[in-house]
């Protein structure tokens, strides 16, 4: 960036930061801190389903109060947030609301701009609504003149739904397969300030396997063939308990002489989950561990099932969901896949 312009400044955005515990964000900020790394927690799925729950609040009936789900009971996977932390410590972790991620990158990019020297234009008072190209309904300001914010970023990071998020209403395609971007987008966010949304990009020099790659949702599990590789670094990643108590099943826990085993194979691991979920391949009865292999790694992918990768010298974190819910057994998972198919023949 400062090749560019050394008036530039760049800010290393954590998104889904809601899947990360108290203590890994502490520990992540302390460390960016060291370095001197501008940096920002955010979560724009949450930012998005907020709007939306509040937009069915206020569609209910004058009288008429809104049913929320009991929360269930807590889960037995090893408690997130069990550490004393100062204030200090909890406002470094924050994660950013929609509003507050705006004021501090509308702030850093006025910095930007005046040292640049470059002069913009005043916008009109009404010329405040987010649109979908470079000049602004209410006025012909070139993009030149905004101050232009770009996401920049690994396929299926969460740019897109960060827009969204920010933009309070969905302008950008957003979906979990990767690369759904394929060029510029630019919307106006505010009078002053500009947004571009990027492809993804690939960095091979940071990503050392392909497995790597699919575990990282960069490449798209769709037209995955060899899971062997990512679930085997899956199962490397999670330890056997997290398994168990998130889709309650029983894995190997001990070795032939006895001892506690921590992790397992990843056949023993698609085997127990495909035979615990009735998948088995025709008439042979073999539990079908391609299917199961690709149900773990979307759960992966989509934070069900986490690894937190930790600052150098701090070993990581293997969790389970955020939500104690979200652990499923196989009939849980069976009402949300007929519960999914029936609202997609409603939709249809």
């Amino acid at each position: 960036v400062k090749q560019v312009g050394a008036w530039k400044d760049n800010v290393l955005l954590f998104n889904k930061a809601d899947l990360l515990p108290t203590n890994v964000r502490v520990s992540w900020a302390k460390h960016l801190n060291g370095l001197g790394t501008r940096h920002y927690f955010f979560a724009a799925r949450r930012e998005i389903d907020i709007r939306v729950r509040a937009s069915r609040e206020s569609a209910i009936p004058e009288g008429e109060e809104w049913e929320k789900p009991e929360p269930e009971a807590d889960s037995a996977l090893p408690a997130e947030d069990d550490g004393n932390f100062t204030p200090e410590e909890l406002e470094m972790a924050r994660i950013m609301d929609s509003e507050q991620l705006l004021d501090v990158l509308e702030e850093l990019g006025e910095k930007c701009a005046v040292a640049s020297g470059r002069e913009r234009s005043e916008a009109n008072d009404d010329d405040t609504s987010s649109t979908m190209s470079g000049v602004s309904k209410s006025s012909s300001r070139l993009q030149r003149e905004y101050i232009m914010i770009g996401f920049v970023g690994y396929p299926n990071v969460g740019k897109s739904s960060t827009m969204n998020a920010l933009l309070g209403q969905k302008k950008v395609g957003v979906t979990s397969t990767p690369g759904k971007t394929k060029h510029f987008q630019t919307m106006i966010v505010s009078k002053d300030m500009m947004l571009c949304d990027c492809p993804g990009l690939v960095f091979p020099s940071v990503v050392s396997s392909r497995a790597e790659m699919v575990c990282g949702g960069i490449l798209p599990l769709n037209t995955l063939r060899d899971y062997i590789p990512p679930m085997e670094l899956v199962a490397r990643r999670i330890p056997r308990v997290v398994f168990e108590e998130t889709y309650n099943i029983v894995l190997p826990s001990k070795t032939p002489a006895g001892a506690i085993r921590n992790f397992v194979t990843w056949t023993e691991l698609c085997e127990g989950y495909a035979v615990s979920r009735g998948m088995l391949a025709g008439q042979s009865g073999v539990p079908d561990t391609h299917t199961a292999a690709t149900k773990l790694l979307k759960d992966y992918v989509r934070g069900k099932l986490r690894f937190c990768h930790m600052p150098p010298g701090q070993s990581a974190v293997a969790l389970g969901p955020v939500r104690a819910e979200d652990c499923t057994s196989a009939a849980q998972e069976e009402e949300h896949a007929a519960a999914a198919a029936k609202g997609a023949v409603a939709v249809a």
